[in-house]
């Protein structure tokens, strides 16, 4: 198994080879995040949303919580 620093660095690496291809025009990038259990029995919150190539971040698909940062996406998908 690659050490954490190796699999973070080749993870950072891809999101910003697909970063590249999206401010091209080439593709989307989207993201679909572990769904969080909301407290009170209100059920799973589903995180997704879209890169945005003029601002460089990613923004969620609704509009309350402001965007995240590649490295915000990245630690928060290392942590599970």
């Amino acid at each position: 198994m690659a050490p954490f620093n190796e699999t973070r660095r080749s993870v950072e690496y891809d999101a910003l080879e697909f970063e590249e291809q999206a401010v091209l025009g080439n593709c989307d990038l989207v993201y679909y995040r572990t769904p969080l259990l909301q407290g009170g029995g209100q059920g799973l919150l589903l995180l997704k949303g879209v890169f945005d190539p003029e601002t460089g971040s990613y923004l969620r698909d609704s509009k309350l919580p402001p965007p995240l940062s590649r490295d915000a996406l990245l630690t928060e998908a290392a942590q599970g």
